[in-house]
């Protein structure tokens, strides 16, 4: 087995470790809560398990079985594998990174999605914003009442 493949293993069977541990982590939260803060590692255990374990692993045997040539060099250029090895871990990085750092107050994603209070930024106000019902609540007969214009 090349070297290249043997680091695509080894990286995707670090990641599975990682990804079953967050993932049993959360299940054990989800049954008994530990702390609600817990659930931002949900994109990150994702992001090992598929980029992480999956993809990386199929890379790997496939660099290692597919394109071979009778003569020397059995491989060809390998470059283009060593950059992908390192932008996908670095990628996988960011991911990871993100999740830990939490999420964004819903505000401010908002407010940088709308741009200003006048307009204009990134998309049109209108589709910025979410407008929720105001005046919901639940009558005598329990059945959902809504006073909002739109209902």
């Amino acid at each position: 087995m090349p070297r290249l493949s043997q680091w695509y293993v080894k990286l995707s069977f670090g990641y599975l470790l990682a990804g079953f541990t967050v993932g049993a982590l959360l299940l054990a939260n989800k049954g008994r809560p530990i702390h609600p803060a817990l659930w931002g590692l949900l994109p990150a255990h994702i992001e090992w398990l598929l980029i992480g374990w999956v993809a990386q692993l199929t890379l790997g045997v496939a660099f290692w079985i597919l394109p071979r040539f009778w003569k020397e060099p059995r491989r060809g250029n390998t470059t283009g594998a060593y950059v992908a090895i390192v932008l996908l871990n670095a990628g996988i990085a960011l991911i990871s990174f993100g999740a830990l750092a939490g999420p964004r107050p819903v505000g401010d994603s908002r407010r940088a999605a709308a741009g200003s209070r006048r307009g204009g930024g990134l998309c049109p106000r209108g589709l910025a914003t979410h407008r929720r019902p105001r005046g919901v609540r639940v009558g005598a007969s329990h059945f959902l009442e809504c006073d909002a214009p739109f209902c």
